[in-house]
């Protein structure tokens, strides 16, 4: 459990970062298809978090 613990936690770390590089990538972005994929980044890691804090309401 401890092991499965730890691992939520490292998903939740890569999470902060995506958001972290998506909003540093969209303020460089000077093209809509890098706006694109950072938008998709973001949407990404907000999906992950969204489900790591479903499955640990269960």
């Amino acid at each position: 459990m401890q092991h499965e613990k730890e691992l939520i936690e490292e998903v939740l770390r890569l999470v902060r970062e995506m958001i972290i590089l998506s909003d540093e990538g969209h303020a460089a972005a000077e093209d809509d298809g890098c706006r694109l994929l950072y938008a998709i980044l973001q949407d990404c890691a907000y999906r992950i978090k969204m489900e790591v804090e479903q499955a640990q309401q269960r």
